[in-house]
Formats: C-alpha cells, structure tokens, sequence
C-alpha cells in the first residue's frame, strides 16, 4: 500500500525539516516556480514576511491552494510541487522551505 509521502520522514529527518535545515528560497512577486536556476520544489511550508503576499501553490497530497492571501508572518503547512506568486505588498516576500 502507498503512503504518497506521509510516512517519508524518520522523526528525526522531520525534526530537521520544521527546524528548516533542508534551506529555503525566498520568493519574488509575479514569477512561476519551479523556474530556472536552484529553485525547484518540493516545499513544506510557505511563509510571507515584511507584508502581505499573495500565491497559489500545488499540492502533491490533498488540494491545490488557489489566490491565497498571506499576512506577515503567516505560514501554510504542505507538500507543494510548484509555486505562482502574485501581488505583494511593498516590502513584501515569500520564503518557501525546502522539504
């Protein structure tokens, strides 16, 4: 039977990943990702700092996130393939954690 990935940390490598020591990238408004260059996916969780910022990301387990609003300091937990970011708010950035 397929777990799709829930089972693929030990609790060990899970206590790295929410630690973020698998490195993130930080986000620039109005850009597809994957793109070219080091910043492919998956990613584990999505967090806006400075301002607002705005995303829909895809999911390889459960749904899609579609025209999602983020606050400064707000973080979405999940198993994302694939990231579009929108608006931001100036000042704005999207940090998106490897996992």
């Amino acid at each position: 039977m397929a777990d799709n990935g829930l089972k693929r940390y030990s609790v060990q490598e899970s206590n790295n990943v929410t630690l973020g020591q698998l490195g993130f990238d930080e986000l620039s408004a109005s850009t597809t990702y994957p793109a070219f260059g080091d910043y492919a996916g998956p990613w584990i969780a999505i967090k806006a700092i400075g301002n607002s910022c705005n995303f829909t990301a895809t999911s390889s387990i459960g749904d899609d996130l579609g025209n999602t609003d983020l606050s400064a300091g707000d973080i979405v937990y999940g198993a994302f393939t694939g990231i579009v970011t929108g608006a931001f708010t100036v000042s704005g950035k999207l940090i998106a954690y490897r996992g």
